[in-house]
């Protein structure tokens, strides 16, 4: 039998250990009414709840008296990380889905030793604000700005190993918004990675506890040819598009849309290959970072 990533698994229903430690009353909160009015089970969860305390004293402490701050590492810059999607965007960039970046990542970090055997983790306490582009006139002339929302969203760790307690992030099209990215006012949906991935590292630093973090980000390649100036390559998307909007039942539709990305994905394989390295140097370089922190040992 050879051994293979895991790509995809159900996340626990259950509360995880990281997300236990960051909200000490979790537990508490979420115990059955009749547990409580009955005197020996009170007491035993009452030694339960101070022995869970104890198994990491410093996660469960007030951050202001006990808790060591957050280490987070420095952007790791390999790829330009901006594009821009929209109407007048002629040659979109090429950008990685998660799953395909996830991939990569879990597999260079666990070569270290370092295993994101937890997804989705809630940081309590960790909120990212959200932001908006804004455009008005000033004397005849547009101006642009980025303004705050005055909304924040709670950040949601893309994999974590609570041993290690090593936490990371993925910023990509996806979740760009939530992390902070400003939303367009225009047709046109700018990205720039490498800021926002900086200002996600920044909110880490000064609100989280106990934890090593990197945030990774999409590197954005930019597409190598025109794929659009292929004449068969249009005659092919065409006629599945044509076949797609022709098609009455959901099913047929949805395989069209299946085979329209497909069509979409082969053109493009080279410069997503290269995306993936770039995103590998990426992690690489988190991983000496942690060594040189003492959390995983040189080899």
């Amino acid at each position: 039998m050879n051994a293979s990533p895991v790509i995809r698994y159900k996340v626990p229903r259950y509360p995880t250990r990281l997300e236990v430690q960051a909200d000490p009353g979790l537990l508490e909160k979420h115990l059955p009414a009749a547990w409580k009015s009955h005197a020996e089970m009170a007491g035993l969860i009452s030694v339960l709840l101070a022995a869970n305390s104890c198994a990491d004293p410093a996660q469960n402490a007030r951050p202001n008296v006990t808790a060591k701050p957050a280490v987070v590492a420095p952007i790791f810059v390999h790829g330009e990380g901006r594009g821009a999607v929209g109407c007048v965007v002629v040659n979109p960039p090429v950008f990685l889905s998660e799953q395909d970046a996830m991939q990569v990542i879990r597999e260079e970090l666990s070569k270290a030793g370092v295993t994101l055997s937890q997804s989705k983790v809630t940081l309590q306490g960790v909120n990212i604000p959200q932001h908006r582009e804004e455009f008005t006139v000033v004397q005849g002339r547009p101006q642009h700005k980025v303004v705050p929302t005055n909304t924040s969203k709670t950040l949601v760790l893309s994999g974590a190993d609570t041993p290690k307690k090593v936490g990371i992030e993925y910023l990509n099209a996806q979740n760009y918004f939530e992390l902070g990215g400003e939303k367009s006012a225009s047709t046109v949906q700018g990205y720039d990675f490498q800021n926002v991935a900086g200002e996600v590292n920044k909110q880490v630093k000064e609100q989280a506890h106990n934890l090593y973090f990197e945030t990774f980000y999409d590197p954005v390649v930019s597409p190598s040819r025109d794929i659009f100036s292929d004449r068969q390559f249009r005659r092919k998307l065409d006629a599945l598009y044509a076949e797609e909007e022709k098609a009455t039942d959901p099913k047929v539709k949805a395989e069209k849309e299946k085979q329209i990305d497909a069509l979409y994905d082969e053109m493009v394989a080279p410069d997503a290959a290269r995306s993936k390295e770039l995103l590998r140097l990426q992690v690489k370089d988190f991983v000496d970072w942690l060594k040189g922190q003492g959390v995983i040992r040189c080899t």
